[in-house]
Order: C-alpha cells, then structure tokens, then sequence
C-alpha cells in the first residue's frame, strides 16, 4: 500500500479548521483517520454562527444508512470535544469563541 504525505495545502486548510475549533492542541496522531468532512462541516457552523452573529451554532449529520454507517467516526469526531455521541439526539453545547455548538446525528430517509 502507497500512503502519500498530504499537500502542503491540505495541511493549512486542516489547520485552519482546527484552529476555528479550538482543537489546534491536538497531535497529528489525535487527528490521524479522522474525516475531513466532520472537521470542514463543524468548523462552516461556527464561521457562518459568526457570520450572522449567532450565539449558536449546529453541526447535523443525517445518514442515510439503515446500519448507521459512519457513525464510529462521528463518535471519534465528538469525543475530540469531551462529548458522548448520541443517535438522534442533540449533544452539546461546546463553547467555541464564544459559540455554542451543538452536534446531533439522525437517520431516515
């Protein structure tokens, strides 16, 4: 198996939504398998509840899988917060820049 470094790009686009969520602290093995898209949508949560100067902020997964496929990683994803994930439930807050994000996952058709 070829495993290829990152592109120096992707690195600065990985810190960038690491910093907009408070989790720059965390190592690269913290991070390491962790979806990009779980990272990009928390992090556009916080930058449009900025936006519009909202005090909160939802980062909403819906699957559409009958098994709950991805969910192992959402619970590795919320974890990095101190947060217990939850199946059709909203979990949170977490204060991020004075943001508070709620995260929930639900699944239907």
């Amino acid at each position: 198996m070829l495993c290829l470094e990152p592109s120096s790009g992707l690195r600065k686009r990985v810190q960038f939504l690491l910093e907009t969520l408070e989790l720059e602290r965390l190592s690269d093995a913290d991070i390491s398998g962790l979806r990009y898209q779980l990272l990009h949508r928390a992090a556009s949560a916080i930058l449009l509840a900025q936006k519009f100067t909202s005090p909160n902020a939802l980062m909403l997964i819906h699957s559409f899988s009958e098994s709950d496929k991805g969910f192992v990683d959402y619970e590795k994803f919320v974890s990095l917060f101190g947060l217990r994930a939850l199946k059709s439930r909203l979990i949170g807050p977490v204060t991020i820049n004075g943001i508070d994000l709620y995260f929930g996952w639900i699944r239907g058709d």
